[in-house]
């Protein structure tokens, strides 16, 4: 009822499967976490997925030895590490 495009995706569903490895209750809780904050924070999601740049991630950005290349075929997004720029410690 909150959104079902959104939250109506099989894969959606089996990330949180995986990651609590068939802690039942820890799954339900977590995804019913996730359901709230991407409700509550839905305008915001909505602009991220036009390309828009939040501040914040454009300040961190400038000081990480990351960059986004493009993306795959499923849309997921590829990703260059430049780990000689970085210093961890």
């Amino acid at each position: 009822a909150k959104d079902p495009e959104q939250f109506n995706d099989d894969l959606f569903l089996v990330r949180f499967c995986l990651s609590h490895k068939g802690d039942a209750e820890k799954t339900a809780n977590a995804v019913k976490s996730a359901i709230e904050w991407r409700t509550k924070h839905k305008e915001l999601l909505a602009k991220l997925a036009t390309g828009w740049k939040h501040p914040d991630e454009v300040t961190v950005m400038r000081y990480t030895p990351v960059s986004l290349h493009g993306h795959l075929r499923d849309r997921s997004p590829l990703f260059i590490v430049r780990s000689g720029i970085g210093n961890p410690d």
